[in-house]
């Protein structure tokens, strides 16, 4: 029989997502970037990482064959916060190049979910696409990860936003731009 503490330790996982266990030899880090004109991002640059006072949580879900995960990111104070949601089409492993992707939660069952939020900010429609590098779960628990993305907010190409997500990965964070974004400046 479980003990409470293994039931309640279940149900806020499963609700709430694990804390990283940092490895050292491993990177848990959020980079990115986004055109002035964004909504989520609003043109700002960062790159935090779990040992630099931010905490990494994730959860991982395979419901009615859409295998995801979310990764929320928060510092230690509260005062910043993201949240990265990914989703593979129905009955897809959630790996490798996800060229079509619509906002998480709501997308059909042909493509893929992506949805990154900041505080107070999030989109009705997105467009984008994704590439996972490294997953791992281990009883129903995320053990490592790695994406890189790019958002379009409300679906305007001049809205972009650019990230890299790491948790406990031996791949470290890109901060250079993909090509198409390059060139891409706000539409007056």
């Amino acid at each position: 029989m479980k003990s409470i503490k293994a039931v309640l330790s279940a149900f806020f996982g499963f609700f709430f997502g694990s804390k990283a266990k940092v490895d050292p030899n491993k990177i848990t880090g959020f980079a990115f970037t986004g055109s002035p004109s964004c909504w989520i991002s609003r043109g700002e640059s960062r790159l935090v990482y779990a040992n630099e006072g931010f905490e990494f949580s994730a959860k991982v879900s395979d419901i009615e064959g859409v295998q995801s995960v979310e990764i929320k990111i928060e510092s230690k104070d509260h005062s910043e916060y993201w949240t990265v949601d990914f989703a593979a089409p129905v009955h897809t492993a959630l790996f490798g190049e996800f060229p079509y992707a619509t906002r998480c939660g709501f997308q059909n069952e042909a493509n893929a979910g992506l949805s990154f939020t900041s505080p107070g900010r999030c989109c009705n429609r997105i467009s984008g696409y994704f590439t996972v590098l490294e997953m791992g779960v281990n009883n129903e628990t995320l053990t490592c990860f790695a994406a890189d993305f790019v958002q379009f907010d409300e679906m305007f190409q001049d809205q972009w936003n650019f990230g890299s997500i790491r948790y406990n990965s031996a791949a470290p964070c890109t901060t250079t731009l993909p090509l198409e974004l390059q060139n891409v400046t706000s539409v007056e």
